[in-house]
């Protein structure tokens, strides 16, 4: 059963990554003057939120497992 929580957290975890990166990184833009600095930012936001995406679900995976 404690496999099952630690699934669907991953799934909730990808669905909510997946939606802020469309609505908030998707139409982030800082302006026609700074359009090379554009894809940069957005990259690496998505990295950095990736890296609290593993950090997240590897506490989560630690605290349903240990249990």
């Amino acid at each position: 059963m404690r496999i099952y929580a630690l699934l669907v957290g991953m799934w909730a975890l990808i669905i909510l990554g997946g939606g802020l990166a469309v609505m908030v990184l998707g139409p982030l833009d800082l302006g026609p003057e700074n359009a090379g600095l554009n894809p940069i930012v957005k990259a690496i936001a998505a990295v950095l939120m990736v890296v609290l995406w593993v950090v997240v679900l590897v506490r989560m995976m630690k605290y349903i497992l240990r249990r």
